[in-house]
């Protein structure tokens, strides 16, 4: 379950359902609260078992070259639901990671950064 919380360091934006407790079900979901200037929101996915680069959400799909925003200048309040009810018994083994970066817009000068991950045996 997302939580959105004011304080980066206790935030848990990536939401991952089920799954996170031993679960089968993945529900990938995003939530970020208010900022307090515009930011770019960076998603990404490193899953060995699948790809052997890491994954990155474009505004037109994943990508293992192009580095670009998945959300270019907002301001927050995000909920975004990238999955719903995805079985995980299908997927090879291994571990799924999945990392969200905000940087104010148009710089990489700062940044947040959150991972979060799970485990098909």
């Amino acid at each position: 379950v997302s939580v959105i919380n004011p304080v980066a360091a206790q935030a848990a934006p990536i939401g991952l359902g089920l799954v996170a407790v031993s679960g089968d079900l993945l529900d990938l979901q995003v939530g970020l609260g208010q900022f307090s200037g515009p930011v770019d929101v960076y998603f990404a996915i490193f899953a060995p078992a699948i790809s052997p680069g890491v994954l990155i959400l474009t505004p037109t799909g994943f990508s293992t070259s192009v580095i670009a925003p998945w959300i270019s200048g907002t301001t927050g309040d995000l909920f975004v639901v990238l999955l719903q009810d995805f079985p995980v018994s299908p997927l090879p083994a291994g571990m799924y990671t999945f990392y969200l970066l905000v940087t104010p817009a148009g710089s990489l000068s700062s940044y947040y950064l959150w991972q979060t991950s799970f485990t098909v045996s």
